[in-house]
């Protein structure tokens, strides 16, 4: 095994999708990158394109709310983490 392996640091975000709402997760390790990060998958992202701009536009909406929600609940939460 390779030692920069061993000490090479993890690089994590989280995001919500911005077509399905989901929370995701996503980051580099060493087994290879993953560089996701406004949609949880191919599918949302061609069907968050195939709708028209005003769905597009309520859908982020939806997404930062989710998100901040999340924060909000991270940081109230920090010390039981």
């Amino acid at each position: 095994m390779n030692r920069n392996n061993e000490n090479s640091e993890l690089s994590i975000r989280i995001f919500v999708c911005r077509y399905c709402g989901k929370i995701v997760v996503s980051g580099e390790d060493r087994d290879g990158r993953d560089k996701r990060s406004i949609f949880c998958c191919s599918d949302c992202e061609k069907k968050f394109w195939k709708r028209g701009p005003v769905a597009r536009t309520k859908r982020i909406r939806t997404a930062e709310e989710r998100y901040e929600k999340l924060k909000e609940f991270i940081n109230s939460n920090k010390e039981n983490l």
